[in-house]
């Protein structure tokens, strides 16, 4: 069957993995073991470690899966200064179970085959499929957690069946796809046999159209793509990132016109059931075109008012200018394809608009220069993500070790062009993190964005990194402000850093982070073990300071992970460590069988305090 694999990210033009232009990094053994409920070892455990792809659909993600010996230890060849996501599969009385989705540990990591871990789910079955069987053949691939296509499309049977790989039980993406076209899409969670709804086919009409001039011209040749918006997982701190994955389900003809199959009940231009359905078309030399339906029809930001029963998507597009003076990249080690990233609205019915996260893919023209393009309206322009950049360092610099390629940021001016950008003039920012006790801080986990616009690059955007054991960690960067940000266990940094060309080790310490620590009682002040904390909605003031506003948003998502974690002990005691920022506040319950507490906000305590369930 024809299946298209899954397109990694948002990509305008649908690309393969950038060959790297530098020696492959040294791996570095990371060990750790697999217990089971009782703290005994689980010998042949499978454990998976998967890494994102670090260039945004540019570069090969990384997973490494190894099995544990005898004692239930292993040991995993990983890249260094890359952050992981980990489960293990082992057979316990007769059934193979998986454990939820976790990040890599420090310095090792542990895995429990608990009560937590749950009997894997191997298959899956369409409800529906039996009205698509003269369409192709259908097929379902799997995305997990938002990030990782780690296994490879797999056909459904007659009655709507489907084997499923083994998975930890967590949301996944399930892909449906009738020949090789995108058709439907939806989230499930692998507590147990997932069963997804297949709608019926439906049909409409698309056609794109030049509107430069008063009379409206068809655009053929132009590619049209299936959008789908997918969310991670949270976790850590840092918040799950949103993606856009784009799918090629046709081409426009010599009238401009395409027909579109898409599973769907009702007419195909009513709203009702859909949260976005959403599709782009996509020409050189011609502005991207989005149109869809978020409760009833769209054209770029503009809504349609489509009675029901109509039949025809319009995708609305205009000839590009030639760019007199192009974003160029020069150097050696210059990448094929580039990335430009932003965000753009869909307008609802109620005049709202749905938001979502966007990437460009762009390939260079011989001279380095980025094409010209042009995205829908409404978008907003970010960043420009170069793959695979591994700054100059000399041959006897002890972070030399650690240097491997990364995406580098630019900010959004580069993105709109008249930006030269010589790859041999990136500097490297060398750190060096230093935890509160005065060693290093292994592990860390650390941005570097750069300053793009009236301020940060928004931490949806970030490219995270982690620091080595020696907590040393090199990223690349370009002459102007930066905000690194790192953070491990309970402990903070955040610094503002002016690159320039000489910039020497930049050694941050590490604070702790602040503490509200409370102790659960019921009525007769008893303490309550198993309490878990709730998020009750948070707020904060506005900042015009380009730093502030970033670490507004940082502390909500260390605030809503942390509560997210806490459980009381067998003393009723919980410790909840959060970004005590000004303006900032968090409001959460504490929860125990059925009962839960009033509204408490996140303080620093030094000592506990009662909080009373009744």
């Amino acid at each position: 069957m024809g299946m298209h694999p899954l397109s990694p990210l948002a990509l305008t033009l649908l690309v393969g993995p950038v060959a790297a232009q530098s020696p492959a990094p040294t791996r570095v053994a990371h060990p750790g073991r697999v217990l089971d409920a009782a703290g005994a070892p689980v010998a042949g455990a499978e454990v998976v470690f998967a890494n994102r792809d670090p260039g945004d659909g540019l570069l090969a993600a990384d997973v490494v899966r190894v099995a544990t010996g005898p004692d239930g230890r292993f040991r995993a060849e990983l890249l260094p200064t890359r952050p992981y996501v980990v489960w293990a599969v082992a057979e316990v009385d007769g059934e193979v179970r998986v454990t939820p989705l976790a990040r890599r540990g420090s310095p090792a990591t542990e895995l429990r085959i608990d009560e937590l871990a749950t009997v894997a789910v191997r298959s899956g079955r369409l409800d529906g499929a039996a009205a698509w069987t003269d369409l192709g053949g259908l097929g379902v691939q799997f995305v997990v957690a938002g990030r990782f296509a780690l296994a490879e499309p797999v056909s459904v049977a007659a009655d709507g069946s489907f084997a499923l790989p083994i998975l930890p039980p967590t949301k996944i993406a399930v892909l449906v796809f009738a020949g090789d076209r995108l058709v439907h899409s939806a989230d499930v969670t692998l507590e147990s046999e997932p069963v997804v709804e297949l709608p019926p086919p439906s049909r409409i009409r698309a056609k794109v159209v030049d509107v430069s001039a008063a009379a409206r011209l068809p655009v053929a040749g132009a590619r049209l793509f299936r959008t789908v918006g997918a969310f991670g997982v949270q976790l850590g701190p840092l918040p799950p990132r949103q993606f856009v994955h784009r799918f090629p389900i046709g081409e426009s003809d010599a009238q401009g016109e395409a027909e579109l199959l898409f599973a769907h009940a009702g007419e195909p231009l009513v709203g009702k059931g859909y949260p976005v359905l959403a599709f782009a078309a996509v020409k050189p030399g011609y502005s991207d075109a989005l149109s869809g339906v978020v409760e009833q029809p769209f054209a770029n930001d503009r809504m349609l008012g489509a009675e029901p029963g109509a039949d025809l998507l319009v995708f609305r597009t205009t000839p590009l200018a030639k760019d007199e003076q192009p974003t160029r990249i020069v150097g050696a080690g210059r990448p094929r394809r580039v990335v430009v990233d932003g965000a753009h609205s869909a307008p609802t019915g109620d005049h709202m608009y749905y938001q979502v996260r966007d990437r460009i893919g762009l390939e260079l023209l011989p001279d380095g220069a980025v094409p010209p393009y042009a995205a829908p309206p409404g978008f907003r322009v970010e960043a420009l993500r170069v793959p695979g950049v591994l700054p100059e360092l000399a041959a006897d610099d002890p972070f030399r070790r650690v240097s491997v390629p990364r995406t580098l940021l630019l900010p959004c001016d580069a993105a709109l062009g008249g930006t030269r950008v010589a790859l041999d003039a990136v500097v490297p920012v060398r750190l060096l993190l230093v935890d509160t006790d005065g060693g290093p801080a292994a592990d860390a986990d650390v941005l570097c964005v750069p300053q793009s616009g009236d301020g940060f690059l928004p931490i949806e955007g970030a490219e995270v990194a982690a620091a080595d054991l020696g907590g040393r960690v090199v990223l690349p960067a370009t002459v102007g402000d930066w905000l690194v940000v790192a953070f491990v266990r309970d402990q903070f940094v955040a610094q503002k850093i002016e690159v320039r060309g000489d910039l020497p080790v930049q050694t941050l310490r590490l604070e702790p982070l602040a503490h509200c620590r409370l102790r659960f009682v019921d009525g007769a002040g008893q303490p309550l073990a198993g309490v878990r904390l709730r998020a009750g909605g948070s707020a904060w003031g506005s900042s015009n300071e380009p730093t502030e506003q970033f670490l507004l948003l940082l502390a909500n998502s260390i605030a809503a992970w942390h509560l997210s974690q806490a459980v009381s002990d067998a003393d009723g005691r919980v410790d909840v460590p959060f970004l005590a920022v000004a303006d900032f506040e968090a409001k959460f319950v504490g929860r125990h069988r059925g009962r839960q507490s009033e509204k408490q906000q996140l303080r620093d305590y030094d000592e506990p305090v009662d909080v009373v369930i009744e």
